[in-house]
């Protein structure tokens, strides 16, 4: 009787612990996403940090193995990135100051082509269909206002990023400051026959992996598509090869908008429909290629996502942080689905957020 008793406390013990342990993990879970959303300004820039000093890891690798002492090595890395982002930058800033200074005349023009194909397409619509296009609300979506309160809000965006600029900086400095010694530290923290070490290598060889051929790959994707804004003498083609290059990170969709800008540009520019049609199949014919055959055999399956697990990281990463957490959302996940495989117990859910191999 007595064994009974003790059993059941026993056991409603253990119930009273998971239970504890569940509100806690839950309380948890909140209170990161809070700290996520309200540390914005200090957590941006450190991610960007951490991304850009892995993209550049095979650099400092090769430094190394040439003799050049660690002293120099940093101011070597920094130098370069910053006069990568001035470069772009500058492209952006000269090609965004042109069209805001032409915004006048590019509005009314779009939206007087844009007018001239709904009357077409509702002659159309009508005359088979006997229905027609609510005109009202895409012309909406083209008004002056709307594209001036969009255009402040990126401008916006675009200064709160210049003034987490040298938070960026003073990050990326400590980090790549930090990759020359953290063998030593590591093997300090976790000891002598701890995996520690080993699993933070896999870890970072994959992230370094993986950041570098996504990047290779939306850097020639946006190669081939301002080498076709050329060829069809589009106004301000390294812009929008640009443009095409940021929106490839975002998984899915990113394929699907970026023909959306230089369309509207060619729409604005050209007279000729077929002239806009031919650029825009060429360049979704590139899109199409560089997604659905280079990047699967260049990734691999264990850097890929399923498409649950890119919807849900879009919305969250959005929701948290705006455009930047759709641009940086796949590049988290992957990091956070590599941290997961080196953790036993959790590899499961490693697996649930990639797909299968092929057989």
């Amino acid at each position: 009787m007595q064994n009974n008793f003790e059993l059941e406390q026993s056991v409603g013990k253990n119930r009273s612990q998971r239970t504890v342990a569940t509100v806690l993990t839950v309380l948890l879970i909140v209170l990161i996403f809070y700290l996520l959303q309200q540390l914005v300004s200090v957590l941006m820039p450190l991610v960007l940090a951490f991304l850009f000093s892995s993209l550049f890891q095979p650099i400092i690798s090769f430094l190394k193995r040439k003799k050049f002492p660690n002293w120099l090595i940093v101011p070597i890395i920094v130098i370069l990135t910053i006069s990568i982002i001035a470069v772009i930058s500058l492209v952006i800033v000269q090609s965004v100051s042109q069209i805001i200074e032409q915004k006048d005349l590019f509005l009314s023009l779009l939206n007087e082509k844009i007018d001239m194909s709904l009357k077409w397409l509702n002659s159309i619509s009508y005359k088979y269909f006997k229905f027609k296009i609510n005109d009202k609300v895409i012309l909406a979506l083209f008004d002056k206002e709307f594209i001036t309160k969009t255009a402040s809000k990126l401008a916006i965006s675009f200064g709160s990023f210049l003034t987490s600029f040298f938070m960026f900086i003073l990050y990326y400095i400590i980090l790549l400051s930090s990759m020359f010694n953290y063998k030593n530290f590591l093997s300090w923290v976790g000891g002598e026959n701890s995996r520690l070490l080993h699993n933070f290598e896999q870890i970072q060889k994959a992230i370094v992996s993986y950041i570098t051929i996504k990047t290779l790959l939306n850097l020639t994707t946006g190669t081939f598509a301002t080498l076709i804004f050329y060829s069809f003498d589009l106004q301000f083609p390294i812009f929008w090869g640009f443009i095409t290059f940021l929106l490839l990170y975002i998984p899915s969709i990113g394929s699907i908008i970026s023909p959306i800008p230089p369309m509207l540009m060619g729409i604005i520019q050209f007279d000729s429909f077929n002239t806009i049609l031919m650029m825009i199949l060429a360049m979704m014919l590139a899109l199409s290629i560089m997604g659905n055959v280079v990047e699967p055999i260049v990734m691999g399956h264990k850097l890929r996502l399923n498409t649950l697990t890119i919807i849900f990281g879009i919305v969250f990463w959005s929701y948290i942080w705006g455009i930047a957490g759709m641009l940086l959302c796949v590049p988290l996940l992957v990091i956070f689905k590599l941290i997961l495989e080196q953790i036993p117990g959790l590899e499961f859910i490693s697996r649930l957020m990639g797909t299968a191999p092929k057989k």
